[in-house]
């Protein structure tokens, strides 16, 4: 039924900005996903002291316009955020 269905702490997008980081305790369940080049949702499980660093639209926007060479430009990553109970 509907209640199996996971609901989302945020849909799907990008970060307008140049950088977000992310801390995400051990103890916490994975939540964060990113869209990988095949189109599938991949879990980012949180990893004892260290930090998430994603790239944003305006970080990707000045890597192209700083005329940077294919395989040198940054891709501001398509991800969401899952809800979990504290129970999850």
């Amino acid at each position: 039924g509907e209640g199996d269905l996971p609901s989302l702490g945020s849909s799907p997008h990008t970060d307008w900005g140049v950088l977000t980081i992310i801390l995400q305790p051990p103890s916490s369940p994975t939540a964060l996903q990113v869209l990988s080049g095949e189109k599938e949702w991949v879990d980012v499980p949180p990893i004892e002291n260290t930090v998430v660093v994603n790239v944003g639209d305006f970080a990707e926007l000045l890597s192209h316009v700083n005329h940077l060479e294919p395989g040198e430009t940054f891709t501001s990553p398509i991800h969401r955020v899952q809800h979990c109970s504290r129970g999850a």
